[in-house]
């Protein structure tokens, strides 16, 4: 049983450094929320880019950011949930 679908962004949702994304993919996710399926993006884009682009469903879906150095999902406008892994470099 499939309880996570992660992507990509660039190349893979939208065109390399774009912002423009299929508004039909929001409703994906809402679809795939309610079979209990969660959604997450990975990119190395930084959070600002990705929290604009996702806008729609940003409350409903992780994040994987900056080459995944941090994890988050929203709960509310202000805050967030977020497993930062420690930089060991």
């Amino acid at each position: 049983m499939i309880k996570l679908i992660v992507s990509d962004v660039d190349g893979t949702l939208v065109e390399d450094g774009s912002a423009d994304i299929n508004p039909e993919l929001f409703e994906v996710i809402l679809k795939l929320r309610e079979k209990g399926i969660q959604f997450a993006i990975a990119s190395g884009r930084p959070w600002s880019s990705v929290e604009h682009t996702f806008d729609p469903v940003k409350k409903k879906i992780f994040y994987m950011h900056n080459n995944i150095y941090a994890l988050y999902r929203l709960y509310t406008e202000s805050s967030a949930l977020s497993t930062q892994s420690k930089h060991t470099g």
